[in-house]
């Protein structure tokens, strides 16, 4: 018996022993658990607040910093300040069609920057009338105002189509961006290669085109942002007929500004210079609108953008049979390029005729004269 009480007071004491034990266990684990609670509560709450002193922070310096810049410093931060819907009636807009020549002219106006510059963009000596009558300056950034726009006329700056499409195939190409000084962007230094390395040249480019007159044909299901490669005919294609926004000189191209930018209600005044005509087109413009002679032409290298006499590591040079491809392949854009000439109030009979022959000097091919005899009488 005396073992019994033994043996039961010593288990009771384990007993007592394992209950203490699993206390305290309880309690260390509570008193963990609190602590990680703890602190994931405050590393939480370090965040939200360092956060908004890091914000606060940039805020500040960023505010300082463009109070700092003067408005026409390229410095500082973007910022579109057009409003279209509120531009004149009484004035007018000059669209720069890519590879027209349309950034020489752009430096003879006083607003003849983008949207994203605040106020005027340049001081001008020999101001001419109409840089003091161009209220906006269209370009790519800011094609998509165009259908807003309140202008009462337009001048745009236009090329003949085969040499605006040379110029705008070289002009990115990524063998030929280091030698014309070119600043290429991410998207073209990115997507440069991977485009181009399916037409190397232009005559690649024009035998995979094959002629082809309508966006509808090229067989590239894709977005316009999108690039795919793995078809070089389609997206040779697709490139060519403006169906691929990363070739933006070609994207937008006339039948683009015409059939879907310039504002028709009501019907707008055209007046066109041409980069063949550069400053004869220049000078007779601001004549009509009553400027004194004589009028400022800038000297032989104002233009700082001309790499016609580079010589490029991928040139013009094109095979016959590669020429005529192309040329079919952009008689739809001839057309609208002719119907933008038509209507252009200051382009008399004499000046559209040397711009079709122009054309038919580069595109023996075509049957220009039967194209613009079918046109409504100017």
């Amino acid at each position: 018996a005396c073992e019994e009480r033994t043996l039961l007071a010593k288990t009771m004491t384990a007993g007592r022993d394992r209950m203490a034990m699993m206390g305290r266990s309880r309690r260390r684990t509570t008193s963990k658990g609190k602590q990680k609670r703890f602190a994931v509560l405050l590393f939480f709450f370090s965040c939200i607040f360092s956060n908004f002193i890091f914000s606060w922070m940039a805020g500040r310096n960023l505010h300082t910093f463009e109070k700092e810049m003067p408005p026409s410093d390229p410095r500082r931060r973007p910022q579109q300040t057009m409003a279209p819907r509120q531009s004149s009636q009484e004035t007018m807009g000059f669209i720069h069609i890519g590879k027209t020549g349309g950034s020489t002219i752009s430096k003879l106006l006083r607003n003849g920057c983008t949207s994203f510059v605040v106020g005027s963009c340049r001081n001008i000596t020999n101001e001419s009338i109409i840089s003091k009558m161009v209220e906006h300056y269209y370009h790519v950034p800011d094609f998509h105002r165009l259908p807003t726009s309140n202008h009462k006329a337009f001048i745009v700056s236009i090329r003949d189509p085969f040499e605006r499409t040379l110029s705008s195939f070289l002009y990115h190409h990524p063998k030929n961006a280091a030698v014309n000084q070119v600043k290429l962007n991410k998207g073209h230094s990115q997507y440069g290669p991977l485009a181009y390395g399916c037409f190397d040249t232009l005559d690649d480019f024009a035998r995979l085109v094959k002629g082809i007159q309508e966006p509808d044909q090229c067989n590239y299901p894709h977005r316009h942002n999108v690039v795919d490669a793995t078809d070089c005919e389609a997206l040779a294609c697709a490139t060519l007929h403006g169906k691929v926004r990363f070739f933006v000189h070609l994207f937008f191209n006339y039948r683009n500004i015409l059939n879907t930018k310039i504002p028709t209600n009501p019907p707008r005044q055209i007046y066109a210079i041409r980069r063949e005509y550069l400053w004869e087109d220049w000078r007779s413009l601001n004549l009509r609108f009553g400027q004194p002679e004589p009028i400022f032409i800038p000297p032989s290298d104002f233009n700082q953008r001309n790499i016609s006499s580079i010589q490029l590591p991928v040139g013009r040079a094109m095979s016959m049979e590669a020429r005529n491809l192309l040329c079919s392949a952009i008689e739809r854009e001839y057309g609208a390029y002719f119907q933008l000439l038509g209507v252009s109030g200051n382009i008399d009979d004499k000046a559209f005729d040397a711009c079709v022959k122009i054309a038919e000097s580069k595109c023996p091919n075509i049957d220009f004269r039967t194209m613009v005899n079918e046109m409504p009488k100017r």
